[in-house]
């Protein structure tokens, strides 16, 4: 079943310099993923927070230990969208499990089951890990599974002053709709590990969602 995982899936991840953070997000999904991802090429962007660069080394060392292939990214500012527009313009398999670096997962799934998912229903872009109650009728950037239709179609055209969620809703790119969503879990399987480092260290959110200022 893992023989060729490679040949449909990469991985695509969004991190801060937060490499104890960033190790038990990859140790959660190597651990409740079926197949065995190291053979995965993994296309990682580091923004510079916190502001010393000498755990670039440590973050490069910590994607190792998990992936054969790492291609990586060190941006010059802090940016999410910046961020999210380097992975997905960088990859180019039929699908991405795509990961943001403080997000673990907590139950089992099988990337080549949600591959059948897809396959079984052309309009499906997007298989999300459940990481709240709510019911998905937009896209959101925590971890999910992506079909490249979807990615491909709004790489390159974020606008970096924006927060990419709400981009992502942008029909004249593509529509994006209920129909288009899977979400696995009755209940949360991915749970937030960074917002107590964030607070902690200051990096506040800005309260106005549309606008992609600060961490």
């Amino acid at each position: 079943m893992t023989k060729n995982i490679d040949s449909y899936f990469c991985v695509t991840t969004t991190a801060l310099r937060r490499p104890e953070i960033f190790e038990q997000t990859l140790y959660s999904f190597k651990e409740n993923i079926y197949e065995d991802i190291s053979c995965l090429k993994l296309y990682l962007n580091v923004d510079p927070l916190p502001k010393d660069e000498s755990i670039n080394a440590k973050m490069i060392e910590v994607a190792k230990k998990f992936f054969h292939t790492v291609k990586c990214n060190f941006s010059q500012e802090s940016n999410l969208t910046k961020a999210l527009d380097w992975c997905w313009s960088t990859a180019d398999s039929n699908y991405i499990l795509h990961l943001e670096d403080d997000w673990i997962l907590k139950h089992p799934i099988s990337l080549m089951s949600i591959k059948e998912m897809f396959e079984n229903n052309e309009n499906v872009y997007q298989v999300i890990l459940r990481a709240y109650g709510y019911i998905y009728d937009k896209s959101p950037t925590s971890p999910s599974v992506i079909k490249k239709k979807f990615y491909k179609a709004f790489s390159g055209k974020f606008d970096y002053r924006y927060n990419a969620e709400i981009q992502l809703r942008n029909p004249s790119i593509l529509e994006i709709g209920e129909e288009n969503i899977i979400t696995i879990g009755e209940k949360p399987i991915v749970f937030d590990i960074g917002s107590p480092w964030r607070e902690k260290h200051g990096y506040v959110r800005n309260p106005n969602k549309k606008f992609m200022i600060g961490y």
